[in-house]
């Protein structure tokens, strides 16, 4: 019986991070047909501007919320934690392989399922990223929510308690992939959530975490303002189905590496579950 009761109580405060998500993405969305439907009609244009400003706010309260949450205790995680500018960048250019490796999985796993993201949401974030208030909101506000929540919310108060680093991880990973909603975005969230969560875990810097979400959202930003058929552009098309398994496989071999490094030089922020991954040689 205590044991139902420990595991419970060490669910309360990760669910918790998820509802305030999931609240103020509701109130968002409310506020976003509420405002069309009375004031703009079928305007797609002004429709997009509110639910740009929907998504900014929603985040931005998010943010408030889950720092101003004693428990969750964020404050401290939102700085470098005393982290070295080289492991900072070594954190970021381990994301970055890590992006360019499941960017093309992803894409070969959708083409070999045939998934395709529906239209109605691809036209939305589209037109979303041509805003201004929707790229800050998707490039920054979003990102740094979603690592309050994600990594801060989720998987902090697990690892503080001493939940096994691999349970807090995946759990952080599969909620940051099913929240995403959509059957094409699913398992790349996931791959890059299994990412920033190891590097959450050694860094203990959700500023660390932030960079790379950031970084992540903004190269897709640029993407689709750069090219006009982002949707039906593939790496595969660009530079050839053999070149781009290669191009997978070596930037895999790379992030790893680089997060080994990272593993290496870096102090043990929560636990040493995971260290026999990268200290075998």
């Amino acid at each position: 019986m205590r044991k139902l009761g420990k595991s419970i109580e060490l669910m309360v405060w990760p669910l918790a991070a998820v509802l305030v998500f999931l609240a103020f993405q509701l109130i968002g969305s409310f506020v976003v047909s509420t405002v069309a439907f009375f004031s703009y009609g079928e305007d797609a244009t002004a429709t997009v501007s509110v639910a740009s400003w929907a998504l900014a706010a929603s985040s931005l309260l998010t943010i408030v919320a889950m720092i101003g949450i004693r428990y969750f205790g964020l404050r401290l995680p939102l700085s470098l934690s005393g982290n070295r500018a080289v492991n900072v960048f070594v954190a970021l250019l381990a994301f970055v392989f890590s992006l360019a490796s499941a960017t093309i999985l992803n894409e070969l796993a959708d083409e070999m399922l045939d998934v395709r993201m529906p239209a109605e949401y691809a036209e939305l974030f589209k037109n979303t990223v041509h805003h201004p208030v929707g790229l800050l909101a998707l490039c920054l506000l979003g990102p740094i929510a979603e690592e309050c929540v994600f990594r801060g919310g989720i998987m902090r108060p697990l690892l503080m308690r001493g939940v096994n680093p691999w349970i807090a991880i995946l759990v952080s990973s599969v909620v940051f992939a099913l929240v995403h909603g959509n059957m094409v975005q699913i398992g790349y969230a996931f791959i890059m959530g299994l990412v920033l969560a190891v590097i959450y875990y050694r860094t203990g810097s959700l500023l660390v975490t932030s960079l790379c979400h950031v970084l992540n959202n903004t190269v897709t930003a640029v993407m689709m303002l750069t090219l006009p058929d982002y949707e039906d552009v593939t790496v595969g098309q660009m530079i050839g189905r053999p070149l781009e398994i290669v191009v997978m496989l070596v930037a895999a071999a790379l992030a790893f590496l680089l997060l080994k490094w990272l593993w290496r030089h870096t102090d043990d922020q929560f636990a040493e579950t995971l260290q026999h991954i990268f200290e075998t040689d």
